[in-house]
């Protein structure tokens, strides 16, 4: 059914020309939607295989997980080269000290596309391990009285702390500029998709309103779409702050997860660099990103 409207005056086509585009958008974003769900429902191997004892992604507690990570991944990969969120995602630090595809002994891809591709399939799994996929978790009970601080409070998908993003850094800077782009604009969190099947922990995170540490737990619990992003710079550049990481459980016991999932990424990455409805049903520019095809080159590797 399609609705005709008159609108006289200084300011009539102008009004018209924002509710052609809004319904624009909003029937890009139903596409695109139903476009990750088709990959998703096309990759069985990665949704049936189960990481360790954390259950499978298409697990009821776990499907909407999948789904706004996977949303999410495309929104990234719609970021331009020049973006300082893309940007340090892509560079990383390139040492085992702190890149965690280095320490992991996995490739980078020859593209920008393959290296958020393969950076995202390690952090889809580190999601099993921290959280079990549930963006509402809060505090680790068992890290210690250091976590009694709300700087060092773990939260969220990746039980990830404020005491991981650094100071004076050009990419903790980025994620200090994403929480801000996520703040002034909530309704890009995606907490209606990746809350399908959740049980939410009731648990209040640690400190007061004003305290820095407090809002950026409550960030990543209340906004998982900028858990997704922030978490991809942090396991490029500080891949300490994640244990399951450190300890290389992610690759000796979920290397069959990581490349069973790997292909169902590089498909989505193939979609948003093919379609520009991607990115504008994402709210975000068309056309951006701009290194080469994703998905043609090397594939993860495990140890």
């Amino acid at each position: 059914m399609s609705v005709k409207l008159v609108v006289s005056g200084a300011y009539g086509a102008s009004f018209v020309a924002v509710l052609l585009f809004s319904g624009f958008s909003q029937a890009n974003e139903q596409w695109a939607q139903q476009q990750i769900q088709q990959i998703i429902s096309a990759h069985p191997g990665c949704t049936q295989t189960p990481v360790y004892n954390r259950g499978a992604a298409n697990d009821s507690a776990r499907r909407g997980y999948t789904q706004g990570f996977m949303y999410t991944l495309a929104r990234s990969l719609c970021r331009d080269s020049s973006d300082p969120i893309r940007m340090h995602t892509v560079q990383g630090r390139r040492n085992a000290n702190r890149d965690a595809l280095v320490h992991l002994g996995l490739s980078y891809g020859s593209t920008e596309e393959e290296t958020l591709v393969n950076t995202a399939t390690v952090l889809f799994t580190l999601g099993f391990w921290e959280s079990s996929g549930n963006h509402t978790q809060s505090i680790d009970r068992s890290a210690g009285a250091a976590s009694s601080q709300p700087i060092n409070a773990e939260a969220g998908l990746f039980q990830a702390s404020l005491s991981g993003v650094a100071n004076r850094a050009e990419w903790g800077d980025s994620i200090r500029e994403l929480m801000v782009q996520y703040q002034q604009d909530p309704s890009k969190c995606m907490r209606d998709i990746f809350s399908q099947g959740v049980t939410v922990d009731s648990r209040a995170s640690r400190g007061s309103a004003g305290n820095a540490g407090f809002q950026f737990q409550e960030l990543m619990r209340n906004c998982p779409a900028f858990s997704v992003e922030a978490a991809m710079i942090m396991i490029r550049n500080n891949r300490q702050h994640f244990g399951p990481i450190n300890v290389r459980d992610i690759t000796q016991r979920s290397g069959e997860h990581l490349n069973q999932c790997r292909p169902m990424l590089t498909q989505i990455a193939a979609s948003v660099q093919r379609e520009s409805r991607f990115c504008e049903g994402l709210g975000m520019h068309s056309g951006q990103g701009s290194s080469g095809g994703a998905g043609s080159g090397t594939h993860l590797r495990t140890n």
